[in-house]
């Protein structure tokens, strides 16, 4: 197995919100960060937008991992491959080898070579965000 180490680096994303839209995410959803309680009290007494405040912002960095793999395998493997012969064929001759006919098929046993290259990538779910700046 070889294992080999990239040089490390900063990727800067771009951001899926703007401000402004992250803002107005949070300010549709201000009264889920009170609780179950707090949308029960709404209903019989309905907040005003002026009973709530943003009072910090933040530019928040995650850091998060990219991984790259590939493999390969080589292998033989053998088969038996059959073939349909007429009814008057008694045996088939492939090379310096006589194979019999049994019931109109000759059975012919090979070594098959193969190889099987795959690679994948993949990223930790943790993903950068954006908050607006204050």
């Amino acid at each position: 197995m070889n294992v080999e180490l990239a040089e490390e680096r900063i990727l800067l994303l771009p951001d899926k919100l703007g401000a402004a839209q992250a803002e107005g995410r949070a300010w549709a959803k201000r009264t889920d960060a009170f609780g179950a309680f707090a949308k029960i009290g709404g209903f019989l007494n309905k907040p005003k937008d002026e009973d709530y405040e943003v009072v910090y912002r933040e530019l928040r960095l995650q850091p998060f991992w990219r991984l790259s793999a590939s493999t390969r395998q080589v292998y033989e493997r053998q088969r038996q491959h059959k073939l349909k012969v007429g009814a008057e064929v008694q045996s088939c001759t492939l090379g310096a080898e006589t194979y019999p006919a049994v019931n109109r098929e000759v059975a012919i046993t090979v070594t098959e070579a193969a190889a099987n290259p795959r690679s994948a990538t993949g990223c930790s779910t943790a993903s950068p965000r954006r908050p607006s700046p204050t």
